[in-house]
């Protein structure tokens, strides 16, 4: 019997019929966050738009990545420091096997819902850019999470 897939999340939105979905994150008083994206040879995806400026921004997209079939999305997060010896770091990645269509907010509005298997990685292999943005309390930019 094939392992149900399952779900990851939502996507940002679609342009040009690719799905997209945001990367970034920061860090607060005492805790950290973050989600990027790697490419099937976990090497960080190029961002199509890039924030450097702005309000505090640890909550919001600071980068826009194009999603494809075989990419692994992981989010991160726990208490400070941002450090991939840190024991308290929790690292979620799922390779994406599926993309399908969903509504969004506004009529019309399509969104990409992700779905996918559970896939290891170990600290040590996320991008050393990734962590140091993480680590930055409330950074502002996304170049920490783009390859």
């Amino acid at each position: 019997m094939e392992e149900k897939l399952e779900y990851i999340g939502e996507g940002d939105y679609y342009k040009g019929g690719k799905p997209y979905i945001g990367v970034g994150g920061g860090a607060y008083t005492n805790t950290f966050t973050g989600r990027f994206v790697l490419s099937p040879d976990r090497k960080l995806k190029p961002c199509v738009w890039i924030r450097r400026h702005g309000p505090l921004a640890c909550q919001h997209n600071q980068g826009i990545v194009s999603i494809e079939i075989g990419d692994i999305v992981c989010s991160a997060g726990g208490s400070r420091p941002a450090t991939p010896s840190n024991p308290d770091v929790v690292l979620a990645c799922y390779r994406v096997e599926e993309i399908r269509e969903g509504q969004g907010v506004r009529p019309g509005e399509k969104i990409p819902i992700l779905y996918g298997r559970k896939v290891e990685i170990d600290p040590e292999e996320v991008p050393e850019s990734v962590w140091k943005g993480m680590n930055i309390y409330h950074n502002r930019s996304g170049d920490y999470f783009c390859g």
